[in-house]
Order: structure tokens, then C-alpha cells, then sequence
């Protein structure tokens, strides 16, 4: 999860940004997906997701966009599947 953390990768930093209680740093990382570690080589991919559809999750500022959907981005797991030949 470090790589949504806020380390310049793809997308936005956390799934809510709030700067009330975090100094200069506003972005955290509050609806997790907790697993296993021994899962952790099933995940395929793992996303933070700007848009629902048509439909931006953010702002102009690329938070999330409160007026409109929610204070917080939605998390997508994908999980490798299981060849059943």
C-alpha cells in the first residue's frame, strides 16, 4: 500500500483529504483493505478510484469531492483468479 501513500506514484495519495488534524499533509489513507500478509501475492491490482462511471470523484484539486459523491475514494482489489482447467 505504500505506492498510495503519497510516494508520486498514479493517482490520488489517499482515499481522504483532510487537513483539520494533519498538519500539512492532509492526505490519509482511512478506508484500508486489511488481509493476510500471505495473501498479499494473490492481488493482481490494487486502486484508489477517481471516477464512478462518467461520474469525477475529486475536485478541481484532485481531492475528493464532498459536494458531489464523498469525502472519501473508494478502494478496488483484484484478486488473481484461479485457472480451473
Amino acid at each position: 500500500m505504500w505506492s498510495l501513500f503519497g510516494d508520486g506514484s498514479e493517482g490520488p495519495a489517499g482515499t481522504v483529504y483532510d487537513l483539520s488534524n494533519q498538519g500539512p499533509y492532509g492526505w490519509s489513507m482511512l478506508d484500508q483493505v486489511i488481509f493476510s500478509h500471505s495473501i498479499v501475492n494473490e492481488f493482481e491490482n490494487v486502486r484508489i478510484m477517481t471516477h464512478a462511471g462518467d461520474n469525477c470523484l475529486t475536485d478541481e484539486k484532485g481531492r475528493p469531492n464532498s459536494s458531489t459523491a464523498s469525502d472519501h475514494l473508494p478502494i478496488v482489489v483484484k484478486l488473481k483468479g484461479i485457472n480451473y482447467e
